[in-house]
């Protein structure tokens, strides 16, 4: 089955995909949306800061996963983000049931939901 499943990131790094920008910035309330990024320790071969997904991590050792998320929740609360892009779906499914559990009004969404829509003009 791994042999089946690529992370799209690195689908779209391999096929050399020119990445335009959208036609405008995602808009909030009517200003732009205030993003950030969280990138996949995945990609970076296990040397970036997980957010305590990690595969199985979340379920097998819960107290060490919530020890990783601890600062990225603290990070997120102090910038208060509109959107938290991710890479992931793992990291995407930590994150966001951790925000929505301490009542960050940040959304989490994978980076495939924010290109589809700003290139449908969704604001």
């Amino acid at each position: 089955m791994t042999a089946l499943a690529a992370d799209l990131g690195r689908i779209v790094g391999a096929a050399n995909v020119e990445v335009r920008p959208p036609p405008g910035p995602i808009r909030v309330g009517g200003r732009p949306a205030r993003l950030g990024l969280q990138d996949s320790c995945q990609l970076c071969d296990g040397v970036g800061d997980c957010c305590g997904a990690a595969g199985t991590c979340a379920i097998l050792r819960p107290r060490d996963s919530r020890r990783m998320l601890a600062p990225k929740l603290a990070a997120l609360a102090e910038l208060d983000l509109d959107f938290l892009v991710v890479v992931n779906p793992g990291c995407q499914r930590q994150l966001s049931s951790a925000a929505r559990r301490v009542g960050l009004r940040t959304r989490v969404v994978h980076f495939a939901e924010l290109v589809v829509a700003a290139r449908d003009g969704r604001r």
